[in-house]
């Protein structure tokens, strides 16, 4: 840092430059200070409980000695005085607090973030509010005698906690649900994918360590609803922590990046959802995670007898294959006869083309993210169905009718 005065210029001002500073004590019985008693602004050492924590603004606030605490998330928030804009002075500013409060505020943050990013999907997805599962991540209390509340209990009466655990690294996830609010956005998004990179495929329709900004181009803007357990969160987590993916197109044999012939499967359709669940909660073949293996990985393959589609990235790590994204092209197969919506629905589209997408994340080492999280009623409503729809008349299907 580049200061043009010297030591002894400083030295020489440093009493009248702290002499006009004064101690004010600010409470609801003292409400006394005003900065317009100050034409030339004043130099204070505000001291004060509630009213100074949310109920005035300090001017030129550079140092703050933060020691008062509270256990709500939101009311916790409000007493950061330090945030907003600090315009040509913000490389001075101080804050000193608790170690506690330092992890509080750094948790707070992390849900805010997370949920910022629920709410631009939601705005991405068309959705209002009612239609959306928002969560808010709970603060992990490493002190078991105080607990850290989002907000105050009456206000938090129809959510509901929940434990997750998502395992990414060495797993292998499908959307094996369809909400018809999202099917012709999705297909959209995987044939104007497919058309734009036609010629990156080669004639098994693979596409070889394709950078992670093409990947972006599938898993940012594909639509994964709220009832898979291919979602947002594992994307966003692949798409930081890798930089190469192999995309591939699941087609019927003999199909061409110019003519890709269409597979079949079972399904069910819930009226009352508006969602499309396939048959046993799979999307595709327990062999196709063997796309994108070179031979080496193969001759593993065979040594293993692997015989799931998690076992190709469970038993891989990731300098052994990179993560792998499938785009299933699908048609409906007239199963589920007794089921007069699934019947009526099948009738009226079963000539259209559903896109369904999988991703494999080979081994990196890292543990399953794990934290606790507070769900709206719709959240809760999603995560009960989907739970549902993955119950419903498991059918026996070759991979020839896959």
């Amino acid at each position: 840092m580049n200061i043009d005065e010297s030591w002894e210029e400083v030295y020489k001002t440093l009493y009248s430059s702290t002499d006009p500073i004064f101690n004010e004590i600010i409470n609801a019985q003292n409400k006394s200070f005003q900065y317009e008693d100050y034409p030339n602004g004043a130099r204070i050492i505000a001291v004060g409980g509630f009213a100074l924590s949310r109920g005035l603004t300090l001017e030129g606030l550079s140092t703050s000695y933060l020691y008062r605490n509270t256990l709500i998330s939101d009311t916790l928030m409000q007493m950061g005085r330090w945030f907003g804009y600090r315009p040509n002075y913000d490389d001075i500013i101080k804050i000193y607090m608790p170690s506690v409060s330092v992890d509080w505020y750094s948790q707070i943050l992390q849900s805010t973030i997370d949920l910022k990013e629920q709410i631009k999907n939601m705005e991405n997805n068309h959705q209002k509010p009612r239609d959306f599962g928002l969560y808010i991540k709970e603060p992990s209390n490493h002190d078991e005698t105080v607990v850290l509340l989002i907000t105050a209990r009456n206000k938090m009466k129809n959510s509901q906690s929940q434990e997750f655990l998502i395992r990414i690294s060495g797993d292998y996830k499908e959307t094996t649900k369809f909400s018809l609010s999202d099917t012709d956005y999705n297909r959209e998004v995987s044939e104007t994918f497919v058309e734009k990179y036609a010629s990156k495929f080669d004639e098994n329709l693979l596409y070889k360590n394709a950078p992670k900004e093409v990947a972006s181009e599938l898993l940012s803007k594909y639509i994964f609803g709220g009832y898979n357990k291919l979602n947002d969160k594992v994307a966003s987590t692949v798409l930081t922590d890798f930089d190469r993916f192999d995309i591939k197109i699941a087609a019927n044999q003999n199909s061409t990046i110019d003519d890709i012939k269409h597979r079949h499967r079972s399904f069910r359709y819930e009226e009352k959802l508006g969602v499309i669940a396939l048959s046993n909660a799979r999307l595709g073949t327990p062999t196709d995670g063997a796309f994108g293996l070179d031979a080496s990985a193969q001759q593993k393959v065979k040594k293993l007898d692997i015989k799931s589609q998690k076992q190709y990235f469970s038993q891989f790590d990731k300098y052994e294959r990179n993560p792998l994204i499938i785009l299933y092209p699908i048609k409906l197969n007239a199963t589920a006869k007794e089921h007069q919506p699934t019947r009526e629905f099948y009738d009226e589209h079963k000539d259209e083309v559903y896109w369904g997408l999988s991703l494999g994340v080979p081994n990196d080492g890292k543990k399953p993210l794990t934290y606790r999280a507070r769900l709206n009623t719709v959240r809760q409503q999603q995560l009960f169905e989907g739970e549902h729809l993955d119950d419903f008349s498991y059918l026996e299907e070759s991979e020839d009718e896959l």
